[in-house]
């Protein structure tokens, strides 16, 4: 997942951007979308995002329901080779851990 810059609202192509400097890979579905979910959050996005957890958003909890992937925020390990983005990654998980 390409996330040099994010649309933070208004959907997937037109918005308010902001840089968030961070490429995402994975082999789980269900995984990067919270990840990125949580990278909204840390960015400041829109009311709908921000304020319900996010294994309570539609995409998310749709995508468990149809058995796609983890099922839970404490299945998703973030790894990453740097000490910056290590630092990134905890703040990261302490978002999707609670809200």
């Amino acid at each position: 997942m390409d996330g040099t810059k994010a649309f933070v609202d208004k959907g997937s192509s037109y918005g308010s951007v902001k840089q968030a400097s961070i490429i995402l890979a994975s082999t789980g579905r269900i995984a990067i979308d919270a990840v990125g979910l949580s990278i909204l959050k840390e960015l400041g996005s829109n009311k709908p995002i921000i304020e319900m957890q996010i294994f309570e958003q539609e995409q998310i909890s749709r995508a468990v329901e149809l058995g796609l992937g983890v099922t839970r925020p404490e299945d998703i390990e973030i790894v990453t080779d740097i000490t910056t983005g290590g630092q990134y990654a905890e703040g990261l998980m302490h978002i999707f851990l609670n809200g």
